[in-house]
This record gives structure tokens, C-alpha cells and sequence, in this order.
């Protein structure tokens, strides 16, 4: 149930017997609007929508409403969808989208299970390892996220993204040596591996600032400096205001600070670049491929923004060739609506019907494409 008091909106969910509360408000003295779930009274995630000065009550109140129904209704469908999978797709496929999906909602505890849930299904998914444990390191259980790395690296010592898990994870626990060596072995596997550089000039800093291991303090602060410019030139997600402070701190040897902001264009760095297909791929499967064009047309203009800024980010051109799949999916269903409404006006319009089948016979096409790429 739904209440407005103050530009504050609530609403109750409930999935398998746990309570839920989503609370969207507005944030007169930073001018945004912010929507927070919680959980058995503990907070789990917050977004917030930063929103122009001296915006209208009206049109505040409305986009309040249409911010706080959106987030309603995606949380509900991942509950929905979590508790009755589409059976048209593979099962162990749906389970790992939406344990990606309720990470990214800050749901910890409903990923986790969703995660196990495919690795049941699926037991050689080394991605969905890969969240699991990164799950285990955000709730700091460091000694089970390395005992499972570990297991995994038997089966999967080539997986170059495990080994820079496991370097987080040792680095966490302050272990810089053994941390480093994994890097080591990370890039031996993928010399192009950006963010296996951009950690190693990490756990540098990290070892100096601790005092932990001698040995790894006498070449800086020249070996982070190259391995942060490699990983800037890997990656322009790197090329930031935040890098180029950083490396001038550490020229003037200011470590502590150098690493507070590496810590913060990491984390910047990592939402920046998120990966939003998930979102769309559910909404595919639980809506029986219905999608609005609103939303695939802001995250195409969103897309197109940040892959004109950064045309070398392959993984930006891929989530848009995506989303250019799913909205003409969308065309070619608003496309057959049309000539069904054309030849309910006119049942003997033969260029309609043709045209209808023609076009039915290309959105099957596109379901299997669609099918595929989960």
C-alpha cells in the first residue's frame, strides 16, 4: 500500500515470508531524490536521482511517484520472477541474472541465493562463482571467499578474473605478497588486463602504508606509477581527473592520499561502467519480451554518450548492439500491433497481412537471437 506524506512514499513487499520496505523522499537541502529498501529494519541499498534547483512541487511530486513506481516495480519482478522462472528459458541462466540483479540492488542475502541456486544447476559457471565470492568479500568473510577461489582455481587456473578476485581478497586480509603474486599470474594470462594493473598499484601502496613487507617498498613509487599508466591506457575508464591526482601524489611520495583516490575512482569507476543488460534481459523473459520504449531509448542515449567519450571501451559497444537488438524487437512487435489494427478495419487488406506474417516470421528470428544470448 502506497502513501504520500511530505513528498515521502512507502511501500510494503513481502517475498517468502521477509518483509521489505521501499522509501522514496525528497531531499530539500541536497535538492535529490533518494530511494532506500530496507529489510527487518536494517537499511540494504540507497539510490539517488540528483534533480534540478527550484523544480515545481507539481513536477516534483510527479517525478517522486514515477521514480518510487519504478523501483517498486523491478523489485517486485525480480520476487516474482525468483519465486516462478520463466520455464521457456534455461533455468540456470535466469537464476544467474537475477543474483546479478539483486546485487546490483544491494539484496546480498536473495544473490547469494540465487548464485548457489545456479551453481547447483550449473556447476562449471566460473562467473557466477566469481559474484559469489565477490559477495563473501563485501561482507568481509574473507577465509570462505579464498577457500572457494581456491577450489575454483583448480578447475579454472586460466581464469584470469578469479586470480584478480583472489588478489582483493589476500589484500583485504593484508597478505600483499601472496596478493601480488596472483596479479603476477593474472596478467600472465591477460597481459592487456587493465584493472590487474590498476590493483597491483593498489596493493603497493597498501603494503607501504601498513608496513608489512620490505622487499615490496623499494621500488616506489615508480612501479605503481607504471602500472597505473598502463591501466589508463588500457582502460579509459581510468582516464580521470581522480588518476591524474593520484599519480601526482605519488610523485611527492603522499601515499595515503594517492590511495583514497584510487580507492574512489575504483569504486566511480565500477558504476560508471556498469553493466545494465541484466535489468533487460529480465524484464525480456518475465514480461514475455514486452519492453517500453522510453527506457531502451535512455539507456541507447546514455550508451551512445559514454562510447563517443570512450570509443576503445568494447564492452560499451556490446551493451548498445544489445540494446539496439531489444528495441528492434520492440519496433517489430509495435510493427505487427499495426497491421493487426489494419486489418481489423479492413479484413480483405492482403499487402497487411503479408506484411504481418512477414514480420511475425522475423520476431521469432529475433527470439531466438534474444534466447541465445542469455
Amino acid at each position: 500500500m502506497n502513501k504520500m506524506n511530505s513528498l515521502v512514499l512507502t511501500t510494503r513487499l513481502s517475498r517468502q515470508g521477509k518483509e521489505y520496505l521501499l522509501q522514496t523522499s525528497w531531499l530539500e537541502s541536497k535538492q535529490r531524490i533518494a530511494t532506500v529498501l530496507f529489510s527487518e529494519g536494517k537499511l540494504i541499498s540507497q539510490q539517488t536521482l540528483q534533480c534540478a534547483n527550484r523544480i515545481p512541487e507539481q513536477e516534483l511530486s510527479d517525478l517522486l511517484k514515477n521514480v518510487h513506481q519504478r523501483r517498486c516495480q523491478e523489485t517486485s519482478r525480480l520476487f516474482e520472477l525468483s519465486e516462478h522462472p520463466n520455464g521457456q528459458h534455461d533455468e540456470a541462466a535466469v537464476r544467474f541474472l537475477l543474483g546479478e540483479a539483486f546485487y546490483q540492488a544491494g539484496l546480498l542475502e536473495e544473490a547469494a541465493a540465487e548464485l548457489k541456486r545456479t551453481l547447483e544447476l550449473q556447476p562449471k559457471n566460473p562467473t557466477a562463482i566469481k559474484l559469489l565470492v565477490r559477495i563473501r568479500l563485501d561482507r568481509k568473510d574473507y577465509d570462505q571467499a579464498e577457500s572457494h577461489l581456491q577450489s575454483a582455481l583448480e578447475s579454472y587456473p586460466g581464469y584470469a578474473d578469479l586470480r584478480l578476485l583472489l588478489a582483493e581478497v589476500l589484500s583485504a586480509q593484508e597478505k600483499y605478497s601472496a596478493a601480488l603474486s596472483e596479479l603476477e599470474k593474472a596478467l600472465q594470462i591477460n597481459p592487456y588486463y587493465a584493472e590487474a594493473h590498476f590493483e597491483s598499484a593498489s596493493v603497493l601502496i597498501q603494503n607501504l602504508l601498513k608496513r608489512k613487507e620490505f622487499e615490496l617498498t623499494s621500488e616506489l613509487p615508480g612501479r605503481a606509477l607504471q602500472s597505473l599508466e598502463q591501466a589508463a591506457r588500457l582502460n579509459p575508464a581510468y582516464s580521470d581527473q581522480k588518476l591524474q591526482q593520484s599519480l601526482e601524489l605519488l610523485r611527492k611520495r603522499e601515499y595515503g592520499a594517492a590511495l583514497q583516490n584510487l580507492l574512489g575512482l575504483k569504486e566511480k569507476t565500477k558504476e560508471r561502467y556498469r553493466n545494465h543488460l541484466h535489468e533487460y534481459y529480465l524484464k525480456y523473459i518475465s514480461q514475455n519480451g514486452a519492453l517500453d520504449e522510453r527506457s531502451l531509448a535512455q539507456q541507447i542515449k546514455s550508451l551512445q554518450q559514454l562510447a563517443g567519450q570512450n570509443p576503445a571501451y568494447a564492452d560499451l559497444h556490446f551493451q548498445l548492439g544489445t540494446i539496439y537488438m531489444l528495441l528492434c524487437r520492440y519496433i517489430t512487435q509495435k510493427a505487427i500491433f499495426e497491421y493487426q489494427k489494419a486489418l481489423q478495419l479492413n479484413p480483405h487488406y492482403k499487402k497487411a497481412e503479408r506484411n504481418m506474417k512477414l514480420c511475425e516470421n522475423d520476431l521469432k528470428g529475433i527470439d531466438l537471437m534474444l534466447k541465445a544470448m542469455l
